[in-house]
């Protein structure tokens, strides 16, 4: 083959792969995180089971003390309009040998325990994190905060701290950012006071 011909197939070939790229990446920043309070058509499909733990009747941006009957979705700082679901809370029994609102309250300072920390709401409740929900035919991990009956604590600092930059996808593509916060949600397990999941706020 002549050399001219194989330089003009290799630049068609490097071409090709280049636009392949260029849109795959394009496609990619297009679906919404699953976390994302604007997700609809675009997220993954879930199972029947998991969808009635995404249905809530109100969205707040801090931890509550006390969840509704409806169920609530916790929001995260807005970022380009768009504010991402952390997690779902939903009314749970509290088992016989859960900890107390003070033991839950211990656990939380004991593991974030930087100096001059405080704790602000707590609540009980069924935690859902949605980014944990498995696509549908599929298992959750065992570890997988769904359903899961939880203590929430905010733990609150009197000074902001940066918190470690996170990366979300939006209509208008992926962003990234690195926040000044002021609280940690610490989720806990209801009877042992094991972190399950963190989120900054």
């Amino acid at each position: 083959m002549k050399p001219k011909l194989i330089g003009m197939l290799l630049l068609i070939t490097l071409l090709t792969i280049g636009w392949a790229f260029v849109f795959g990446r394009k496609a990619q920043s297009s679906v919404l995180h699953p976390h994302s309070a604007a997700s609809t058509t675009t997220a993954p499909r879930i199972d029947v089971q998991y969808q009635k733990l995404l249905t809530v009747g109100g969205q707040v941006t801090q931890v509550p003390t006390f969840v509704p009957s409806t169920g609530l979705a916790v929001l995260g700082g807005e970022e380009e309009g768009v504010s991402p679901v952390l997690f779902y809370l939903h009314p749970a029994t509290m088992p016989a040998n859960a900890m107390s609102i003070g033991a839950a309250a211990s656990a939380a300072l004991a593991i974030d325990n930087a100096p001059g920390l405080t704790v602000g709401n707590e609540v009980f409740a069924s935690v859902t994190v949605p980014g944990e929900i498995p696509p549908a035919g599929t298992s959750a991990l065992p570890s997988a905060v769904i359903d899961t009956p939880a203590w929430v604590v905010a733990v609150i600092s009197p000074t902001a701290a940066p918190a470690p930059g996170g990366c979300m996808d939006t209509p208008k593509g992926g962003i990234c950012s690195s926040a000044l916060v002021t609280t940690n949600i610490l989720v806990l397990d209801a009877t042992s006071g094991q972190l399950l999941s963190g989120f900054f706020s």
